[in-house]
C-alpha cells in the first residue's frame, strides 16, 4: 500500500492527460487496422472513422517519480480505487463508475488498466456516456499512458478491440 500511494502522489503532482514532448522511441502500441491515426506534440490519437470511438496513447515526464522500477513495479500491481483512477483521470471520484480493474507483468514493467463507465458531463466536452478502457505503465521519471473510448451504444461491439489495444502498450 505504500508503494501505491507513494506512486499516486507522485502522479498527482503532473498533468497526466496532457500530452507531453516525446522521448526517444520507449514505448509501443498497436492500433486497430483500418483506423486513422495522427501525432501532435507526442499524443499519438487513432480512431475508427465513424466518431463512435477512438484510442490515443502517450508518454509523459513525471520528474517526481523518482522510486526504483521495483517501487514502481509494486505500485501497479497493487490495487486501485475509484478515487486513484479519479484521481489519474483529473475528474471527481463521484464522476466515474469503475467497472473492473487488473494488473499485468510483463518483462520489467508491470501495468495497470481498468474498465470506466463515464456519464455525459464527467469530462470537459464530453457530449455522450461513454466506456473507457484504460492503462498505465511507469519508469522512473516516465509514465506510459493508454486508453481507448467508446460510446456505450457501440462499446460492447468494440470492446474486445479496444482492450486489445490498449493492452498491446508495451514499455521498452
Amino acid at each position: 500500500m505504500k508503494s501505491t500511494l507513494r506512486l499516486l502522489a507522485a502522479l498527482a503532482a503532473a498533468p497526466l492527460l496532457m500530452a507531453a514532448a516525446a522521448p526517444d522511441p520507449t514505448y509501443s502500441i498497436t492500433y486497430p487496422a483500418g483506423w486513422t491515426a495522427q501525432v501532435q506534440e507526442g499524443l499519438v490519437k487513432a480512431d475508427n472513422g465513424q466518431g463512435s470511438a477512438n484510442c490515443n496513447s502517450y508518454p509523459s515526464r513525471v520528474p517526481d517519480l523518482v522510486i526504483t522500477q521495483s517501487e514502481i513495479n509494486d505500485g501497479l500491481v497493487a490495487d486501485w480505487a475509484v478515487a486513484d483512477w479519479a484521481g489519474y483521470m483529473g475528474v471527481a471520484p463521484d464522476k466515474i463508475q469503475l467497472i473492473e480493474t487488473h494488473a499485468r507483468r510483463d518483462g520489467a514493467f508491470a501495468y495497470r488498466s481498468a474498465t470506466i463507465y463515464i456519464p455525459v458531463g464527467a469530462v470537459q466536452g464530453q457530449t455522450t456516456d461513454m466506456y473507457a478502457y484504460i492503462a498505465v505503465s511507469m519508469t522512473p521519471g516516465w509514465a506510459f499512458n493508454a486508453g481507448c473510448y467508446a460510446r456505450t451504444d457501440v462499446y460492447p461491439t468494440l470492446k474486445g478491440t479496444l482492450q486489445a489495444t490498449v493492452d498491446s502498450l508495451r514499455v521498452k
